[in-house]
């Protein structure tokens, strides 16, 4: 056992893939727009910064200060993490109140924050999102 100590089996999770999918169009992605009113990215509500165009790519505090730190542009005025949406730590609410479905609460909340940009980028004016893993 001693000669193990240390060891382990899996590394910590620093990566959570988020999907953004949608039916197929029978047509062209413009004319399921214009018949469902669902199909593209709301571009303009989901620009972060200085208005810059989304990426496919969302940083947390820590994610962009290490890529800061590792391009060296951490004391610039021009630092690379600005090329990215960061979404900031933001306190979970106490175990107590937390959502729970089936007596199990959510392992991955993500922040308020992500989840607002990722709505307003989807959703159309007027349109629902109904949320049923309350993560």
């Amino acid at each position: 056992a001693i000669r193990w100590a240390g060891w382990g089996t899996a590394l910590r999770p620093a990566f959570e893939p988020i999907l953004i999918a949608r039916k197929p169009s029978r047509a062209s992605t413009v004319a399921t727009v214009l018949e469902h009113g669902t199909g593209g990215l709301n571009i303009d509500a989901g620009r972060f910064g200085q208005g810059k165009w989304p990426t496919n790519v969302a940083l947390d505090g820590t994610q962009a200060d290490a890529l800061d730190t590792l391009t060296g542009t951490w004391d610039s005025s021009d630092p690379v993490s600005r090329r990215f949406p960061i979404f900031r730590f933001e306190h979970k609410p106490d175990r107590e109140e937390r959502p729970r479905a089936f007596g199990v609460s959510h392992a991955t909340v993500k922040p308020v924050g992500l989840m607002r940009w990722l709505v307003t980028l989807l959703t159309p004016p007027g349109g629902l999102v109904i949320e049923p893993f309350s993560g």
